[in-house]
């Protein structure tokens, strides 16, 4: 399954001491999950309050694992949201409005 992973800033603050090591641990589980196939990208929203990845994970506590794995995880509030293939989610629309259409003629 493939789930929209959003975390935005603002949990908890990181200690400025500890702030670039944290950050570097975050990019190498980040380069870490793409490698491996757990994560298909990862993008910062431009003002850096933000970012999200495509997440791969087989059930949603498979997700709530990689997640509390990751180093900014205790600084971020999380936003998840499940996706389909877009293709299966067109067919599935378009059966839907012809449904629809024929049930109004």
């Amino acid at each position: 399954m493939k789930f929209l992973v959003m975390g935005r800033i603002g949990a908890a603050p990181i200690p400025p001491q500890q702030g670039a090591a944290i950050m570097q641990a975050a990019k190498e589980w980040m380069n870490a999950a793409i490698a491996g196939g757990r994560a298909d990208c990862n993008y910062f929203v431009a003002d850096g309050q933000a970012g999200f990845t495509i997440s791969n994970a087989d059930s949603h506590e498979e997700l709530m694992a990689g997640l509390v794995s990751y180093p900014l995880y205790p600084f971020l509030t999380w936003e998840i949201t499940p996706l389909c293939d877009w293709t299966q989610g067109y067919d599935q629309f378009i059966e839907f409005w012809k449904k629809l259409a024929s049930q109004m003629s």
